[in-house]
């Protein structure tokens, strides 16, 4: 696809890579992708820059924390 480039991006906690995903040259995107090794699951916001040399991503990496449901009898 013309303006969209494919990023892999690393867990913070064990170094192990993310699933890819196609990031636009036009839009903020926001993905969730879980670590296959540690399985904490992250929200990753991509952001395109236009530099001199063309595009580059600015990715932020959150973790998330797990739903906790309870129940009260």
């Amino acid at each position: 696809m013309i303006g969209r480039q494919r990023i892999h991006n690393v867990c913070p906690s064990c170094g192990r890579k993310l699933s890819r995903h196609e990031a636009s040259l036009i839009t903020t995107e926001t993905i969730r992708r879980t670590c296959p090794g540690c399985h904490q699951l992250y929200r990753i916001v991509v952001k395109p820059v236009q530099i001199r040399g063309g595009w580059a991503f600015v990715c932020t990496i959150v973790p998330l924390e797990r739903r906790v449901t309870t129940i009260e009898e």
